[in-house]
């Protein structure tokens, strides 16, 4: 069974148990959310829909996962400055003002070697995306995103982290 974000998004404001008891059954509890979290790392999830970011926050956190949120690249870089603990982070690549791609450009530019970046985007293919782009980039998920790829591509980079 395929679902996703934006698919549960219509249930969030008067279902949201419901909302959670789903996205539960549907993956499972075995995640690697406490992978992630006992290597102290944070996920920043970047994106211009605040629907958006709140479906993908509320399902890593399901899963044990630690978030943080910005809703513009300008944003993100304020919060990768201050918060060290952010290993990886979901973002957006066509956002008003600097685009994901800008975010990823400025982090590694400002000595961020270390991050990773898992991209999605509702416009591109990853073909054309995934071309020439930084190692640091570990993936691409196209809108509407599905909980399960999402959750694959988090929990792959969370255990290829602990190794």
């Amino acid at each position: 069974m395929r679902s996703s974000v934006a698919n549960l998004t219509w249930r969030k404001f008067s279902h949201r148990h419901l909302i959670n008891d789903v996205v539960k059954d549907l993956l499972g509890r075995s995640r690697a959310g406490k992978a992630l979290t006992a290597t102290k790392g944070m996920i920043l999830v970047v994106d211009d829909e605040p629907l958006i970011v709140d479906e993908l926050v509320d399902t890593l956190e399901l899963e044990g996962f630690r978030t943080d949120t910005a809703y513009c690249a300008s944003e993100a870089l304020g919060r990768l400055k201050v918060n060290r603990e952010i290993a990886l982070v979901i973002t957006d690549l066509r956002m008003p003002g600097k685009t994901g791609w800008d975010l990823i450009d400025d982090a590694l530019s400002l000595g961020f070697d270390d991050l990773k970046f898992l991209v999605v985007s509702g416009h591109e293919t990853v073909d054309n995306t995934l071309a020439g782009v930084p190692m640091q980039v570990v993936g691409f998920l196209r809108k509407p995103v599905d909980v399960e790829e999402l959750l694959r591509s988090v929990d792959a980079y969370a255990c290829a982290r602990e190794m």
